[in-house]
């Protein structure tokens, strides 16, 4: 696993890593990679972002999550209430259970599928106004209510944000104005193009960049990049 470890640090051109940490990562990295995030009770990021997470929630923190899974259990365990979003029916139903044997009551699913049978022909998925998505397995779907979920909760009323689900760039839209100043924003694989308009649009004008990490990634035998903004207007 070493030699698979080395080729990703080779392969990350243009990124700045931290040689040092890295070091210190491969272990935690060797340990998960090939494993279940829900199994493990952890999000699908980088070991970075799950670090900085677990230092920032406390048991007074409102979550949105966008996707479910790991990532479910570990905010309902470290911070109060926890909102997630999916689209994906049997998944649903398998992280749901295993909430419920875990008997996390603090937490909140909420299955939204896509809207079907529709021409999208004149879609961009790079426009958040569009609510598509880029996934050829749902290429006549909008994702409108899904993003438009967390409209159920008032403006500056919620702690912490991931988006890590369906249509990123309608999520981001979408949930921009219900932080709070002073919570966050998170945005796993951050390093895909096509969330490129979304973020320069809807979070740089309010919010600051808190980490941006690409680096080893739980469960993922590839290096991803997952980042954080903090709302400070």
């Amino acid at each position: 696993m070493i030699k698979e470890y080395i080729y990703q640090i080779r392969i990350a051109k243009g990124k700045k890593l931290d040689y040092f940490k890295l070091l210190k990562q491969y272990n935690s990295w060797k340990q998960y990679v090939g494993k279940s995030p829900l199994d493990n009770s952890l999000p699908w990021m980088t070991f970075d972002a799950i670090e900085y997470l677990s230092k920032f929630l406390t048991k007074s923190m409102s979550v949105v999550e966008f996707g479910s899974g790991g990532s479910s259990i570990f905010f309902a365990t470290n911070a109060g209430k926890v909102f997630s979003v999916e689209h994906d029916a049997e998944w649903f139903a398998i992280v749901e259970e295993k909430i419920k044997k875990l008997q996390l009551k603090n937490w909140t699913g909420n299955l939204i599928l896509p809207e079907k049978n529709i021409d999208t022909s004149s879609l961009d998925f790079e426009n958040a106004e569009h609510y598509f998505s880029s996934d050829s397995n749902f290429k006549n779907c909008t994702f409108k209510s899904y993003a438009t979920a967390i409209s159920s909760y008032k403006n500056n009323s919620v702690d912490v944000v991931i988006v890590d689900g369906r249509v990123r760039p309608s999520c981001i839209m979408e949930s921009v104005s219900k932080i709070k100043v002073g919570g966050i924003i998170v945005l796993d694989n951050s390093n895909r193009e096509s969330y490129f308009k979304a973020v320069q649009k809807y979070i740089h004008p309010n919010f600051k960049l808190e980490l941006n990490s690409f680096g080893p990634t739980a469960f993922n035998p590839e290096f991803t990049q997952t980042s954080i903004w903090k709302k400070i207007k």
